[in-house]
This record gives structure tokens, C-alpha cells and sequence, in this order.
């Protein structure tokens, strides 16, 4: 019973130094609420316009058709040097069309479910 009484009364008693604290600093509690709510809808905002990038990114990759290989001897090129190394690559050989599409084709095809229950 005392005990209870006793953590109710010094909580009610911080709640009243609380509230006195804010009345008197009312310039200083409307500015950390404002820094606060602008903290928020940045966080907000920017996790709004990266998902909306992301979206476009993605809806312009699946425009491409998943269905279409693109191949070209030139990769991701970092520098003149990597440049003339791709320049000295052979041209794609049909050959290497076969042995390079067709796993990547098949594997493109496969249900991945399927696969995993096969193993």
C-alpha cells in the first residue's frame, strides 16, 4: 500500500516539475518539438523518394523484357586501360552464343521453387 502511494506521489510530483519545466521554457520546448518534426519528415520524406526511385528503376528494367539477352563484348569499363583490353576481345563467335546462352536461358527459365524441392 505506503509503497505504491509513495512511487505514485513521486511520479505525480516529476510529472508537475515536468510540466512547470516546459511552461516556463516555453521558446526552448517549441523549438526541440519543431527540430523534432522536422527530423521525422526528412527521415519520411527521403524514405518516400528512394522507395519512388527504386520503383522506377525497376519498372524501367522489367520494361526491357526479362525474356531478351543483351551481349556485347564490352563490359563495365573503369578506365582507358580496361577500354583497349576490351577493344583486343574477339567478337562474339556463334559458338559462344550456344555455350553462353542457352545455360543462361534455361536457368532464366527455371522455377526456382521447383529446383529447390528437386534438391
Amino acid at each position: 500500500g505506503s509503497d505504491r502511494r509513495a512511487s505514485v506521489r513521486t511520479l505525480m510530483d516529476s510529472l508537475f516539475l515536468a510540466l512547470r519545466s516546459l511552461r516556463s521554457h516555453v521558446l526552448r520546448s517549441a523549438l526541440t518539438l519543431f527540430g523534432i518534426v522536422i527530423g521525422i519528415t526528412a527521415v519520411v520524406g527521403m524514405s518516400s523518394i528512394i522507395r519512388g526511385v527504386d520503383e522506377v528503376i525497376l519498372g524501367q528494367i522489367r520494361a526491357l523484357n526479362p525474356n531478351v539477352v543483351y551481349l556485347t563484348r564490352f563490359g563495365i569499363m573503369m578506365s582507358a586501360e580496361d577500354w583497349r583490353a576490351a577493344r583486343r576481345r574477339p567478337d562474339i563467335s556463334p559458338v559462344g552464343l550456344v555455350f553462353g546462352v542457352a545455360p543462361a536461358w534455361r536457368a532464366a527459365r527455371l522455377n526456382v521453387v521447383e529446383a529447390l524441392r528437386a534438391e
